[in-house]
């Protein structure tokens, strides 16, 4: 043994917590070891934390639909592409059977 029991392990940080008040409405307490200080606001109502946690919770379904524009938009992105192969012709050709179609459905 060598007698250097704190091989591999990091040495300890002091860290200083001082609370200090801005104003009525709000304090400021340090995270301890970031450096950084995060104001909280002491009139919050339950019913606020409740509502964000409300909002929170929506996250998967947002991505869902999230993933569900881009998958549309990347279809809409494909689909002009591939308009630009076409002559003006065939285009004009096309957006007379569209025309057509849709007063079809109209009536």
């Amino acid at each position: 043994m060598t007698g250097d029991h704190r091989a591999g392990v990091a040495p300890l940080r002091l860290v200083e917590v001082t609370p200090s008040v801005t104003d009525e409405k709000s304090t400021e307490r340090p995270m301890v070891g970031s450096g950084t200080t995060v104001t909280e606001d002491v009139g919050r109502s339950t019913a606020e934390i409740a509502r964000l946690f409300e909002v929170a919770s929506r996250e998967d379904e947002a991505i869902y639909r999230l993933d569900g524009c881009m998958t549309e938009l990347r279809e809409v992105q494909a689909a002009r592409r591939a308009l630009t192969a076409f002559t003006p012709a065939e285009l004009q050709a096309a957006l007379a059977y569209r025309r057509r179609a849709l007063d079809g459905r109209a009536s």
